[in-house]
């Protein structure tokens, strides 16, 4: 409010409030699904190494196998 009791700025209308609504509310879904996906992507991450890890160990027991 004003000092003539007017409002300082006016209502936000219609199709902005909807824009503004929408926006917080993709924020929203973004910022609730950012941590589940950053684990998923961790655990892969770690699982897939060690799978690489697996392979290269068995790749080297049957190298061995074979040069005797």
């Amino acid at each position: 409010m004003d000092a003539s009791g007017e409002p300082a700025r006016r209502p936000q209308g219609h199709p902005g409030t909807v824009t503004t609504t929408a926006f917080v509310g993709a924020v929203a879904v973004g910022a609730a699904k950012a941590p589940p996906l950053a684990a998923c992507l961790l655990v892969r991450r770690r699982c897939d190494r060690r799978r690489a890890q697996m392979w290269d160990l068995e790749w080297a027991r049957l190298d061995r196998r074979q040069m005797n």
